[in-house]
């Protein structure tokens, strides 16, 4: 009789807890999305800074590692320094924003920082300045 009863016992187990499961992945579905961002690779951004798709380029690299070289006519503001300065990027917050560093972990983090702060077009340059180099792009001295 016992093993008889195992399998219903299982049976009323999962009639239980199968609308709990579905409960929860309901609500995981409708759950609010994050500020969002994406990577653009360095090809793709730079045919969109040609075509005029690009309306600010951020550098948030170090003053050092700026002047060694960076995009032409990017504005300069290291990551640490971003928090202070949205009111000056404000004027860019509808606009398309492409921010690099030199790698890309840093910009990530400034991406997702003004995404936060309602920036509606963020691209990240994915690999940032090391992947751009590396493809034969241009920088310009400063």
């Amino acid at each position: 009789m016992r093993r008889r009863m195992a399998p219903l016992a299982l049976l009323a187990m999962m009639a239980f807890t199968l609308p709990f499961a579905v409960a929860c992945e309901k609500k995981t579905a409708t759950a609010p999305q994050h500020a969002a961002w994406s990577s653009i690779p360095s090809d793709k951004a730079s045919a969109l800074i040609d075509n005029g798709g690009v309306d600010l380029l951020l550098d948030v690299r170090t003053p050092e590692e700026f002047a060694t070289g960076a995009l032409p006519n990017a504005m300069s503001i290291p990551v640490d320094a971003l928090g202070a300065n949205l009111e000056k990027l404000a004027p860019y917050k509808d606009k398309t924003t492409l921010v690099y560093c030199r790698s890309g972990r840093r910009s990530a983090a400034a991406s997702q920082l003004l995404a936060e702060a309602g920036f509606t077009h963020v691209l990240n340059l994915d690999g940032g300045i090391l992947a751009w180099e590396g493809a034969g792009l241009a920088v310009e001295k400063r």
